[in-house]
């Protein structure tokens, strides 16, 4: 009887202890994913772009031990891709893996076939790209055989990685070549991105102040398509000195936004002495490149008592010449929503730095604070609606007037009369600041 108790014992914990090695095995999957029990390799290759990409757009990190990233992708089309998109967020809303719902297509890769609809036109276009690498006009005419313009431009758009990459090796030829491509896109947003692509690779050129004209033309054309702000992004790679002068050759509204990097990277080489970047931003020639300039210069602050913060940068715009005050403290205002998006979604919190503002300029800590700090929530409409209900009442207008900017901006043009009746759900006397907000096509169109 003993003895068998112990075979019953024994055996209980002998299953116990294999229960647990499978729950810790499973839970270690969920961790990582299950990517790496995948044995086919696109197919591996297409479980870890679609984790790297949702989970670090969405920043739902917090459920995995370690974030996924592109590294572990061994197809260079889809790495590729998927470096790019935490610096071009936008695209999640007009790529395949954003809108893998409307997916209708029947993949022209027979070897894609068993796969589900968003992961099948990944692998197509990774492996109608690999046909690009010795023909791009075979690999754009097969693209072409999709009966959906977004999916062909997409397409398209994987193939002409084959091209954008040997922009280090050839630029001078590069430069002559690429434009017919980017033409033919029919849909404006993966027109867009084309040349946005092309100008970023000619960018990271070590050699890059010899194609400043290109960097423009590429940017200029990227930026009459839908505007994904090209001239500030590429302006992060060029020489510092080279920033100002590439900034001024293009339009207000987005030499205003150019010049917010060159601001932030005067701040960067100078860390430890504000007064030389307050010089170079009060001595640019316009209300928008000023206050842009001081807000990209003001994230460099890096104290870590929020007050303190305040206070010194106040000290230092009181001491600007009179005509950039106004635009000193308008950047440091959009500065602090920028940086402090979380400490200061708290209303209380926000009404505590304005408030130390001098009371001349209290309105521009607001305004400019509102332009970047709505911008955090996003797609999350009832947490902009709460934030703007708790302002003060002089100030609620600029607010829901941002709210509006924010509508329109995560729209990206699609469902855009829908996103502006949103508009509606703000009090009634607030309604017309939303859709005044909503419908300015640029932010320099309205005074900041």
């Amino acid at each position: 009887m003993q003895k068998r108790e112990l075979i019953l014992i024994c055996t209980f914990f002998l299953i116990i202890l294999v229960l647990s090695i499978s729950i810790f095995n499973n839970f270690s999957d969920k961790k990582k994913g299950d990517c790496y029990s995948i044995k086919n390799q696109i197919e591996q290759d297409i479980c870890f772009f679609n984790d790297a990409v949702i989970y670090n757009i969405y920043d739902n990190c917090r459920s995995f031990k370690e974030c996924p990233t592109c590294s572990s992708i061994e197809d260079p089309y889809l790495k590729y891709m998927c470096n790019r998109f935490p610096y071009r967020p936008h695209m999640f809303a007009f790529t395949t893996t954003g809108i893998s719902e409307k997916i209708e297509e029947t993949s022209i890769i027979p070897e894609c076939n068993h796969l589900r609809k968003k992961d099948n036109m990944l692998c197509t276009y990774s492996s109608i790209a690999k046909i690009g690498k010795s023909n791009l006009t075979q690999s754009f005419l097969l693209c072409n055989k999709f009966n959906n313009e977004n999916f062909v431009d997409e397409c398209k758009f994987f193939s002409l990685f084959n091209l954008a990459k040997e922009v280090k090796f050839e630029p001078n030829k590069i430069s002559k070549n690429y434009k017919p491509y980017c033409e033919s896109f029919s849909n404006f947003f993966w027109k867009s991105e084309c040349y946005f692509l092309f100008a970023d690779e000619f960018s990271f050129l070590e050699n890059n102040d010899e194609f400043i004209d290109e960097i423009y033309y590429a940017c200029n054309e990227s930026t009459n398509s839908p505007d994904f702000q090209c001239f500030d992004h590429v302006a992060h790679n060029l020489p510092i000195q080279a920033i100002p002068k590439f900034c001024n050759q293009v339009s207000v509204e987005h030499q205003c936004l150019c010049q917010e990097t060159y601001g932030f990277l005067l701040g960067m080489s100078n860390s430890n002495n504000f007064n030389n970047g307050m010089i170079n931003c009060s001595n640019l020639l316009n209300n928008c490149s000023r206050y842009s300039c001081f807000a990209g210069l003001f994230l460099n602050l890096n104290d870590s008592n929020l007050i303190n913060e305040v206070e010194f940068a106040i000290s230092l715009c009181k001491e600007q010449k009179e005509d950039a005050k106004i635009d000193c403290f308008s950047g440091l205002g959009t500065s602090f929503g920028d940086k402090n998006s979380i400490q200061l979604e708290d209303p209380d919190k926000i009404n505590d730095v304005c408030n130390i503002f001098p009371n001349e300029y209290r309105d521009s800590c607001y305004t400019g604070m509102f332009f970047r700090l709505v911008n955090y929530y996003k797609d999350d409409l009832q947490g902009m609606l709460d934030l703007c209900n708790e302002m003060p009442i002089n100030q609620k207008s600029s607010c829901y007037n941002a709210l509006g900017r924010n509508l329109a901006w995560w729209s990206f043009g699609r469902n855009f009369k829908e996103e502006e009746e949103k508009c509606n759900l703000v009090p009634e006397e607030q309604i017309k600041h939303c859709i005044i907000g909503f419908n300015v096509k640029s932010k320099w169109e309205q005074k900041v």
